[in-house]
């Protein structure tokens, strides 16, 4: 994760991977994948990781974490 303010350091979320100037990394609902959401600048990067991916409340409202929350579930209960 990153040392910087603002950016992976602060991640509760569990799908989290990592982040660079203008894109969030988390992980893929397809085993091994990895979804990369783009933003049109850093700050709006910055302000959706501040109410989703730094807050416990936030990341569920997340469609990524939502998608795979509803996948472990899922895998739970399949034999």
């Amino acid at each position: 994760m990153n040392s910087k303010k603002g950016s992976g350091r602060d991640v509760v979320c569990p799908y989290y991977r990592k982040d660079v100037s203008v894109a969030i990394s988390c992980e893929s609902w397809l085993t091994g994948g990895v979804v990369k959401l783009c933003f049109p600048d850093g700050d709006t990067k910055k302000s959706y990781m501040r109410k989703r991916c730094e807050c416990l409340e936030g990341y569920s409202k997340c469609l990524i974490a939502r998608a795979l929350e509803h996948k472990y579930a899922k895998e739970q209960v399949e034999p």
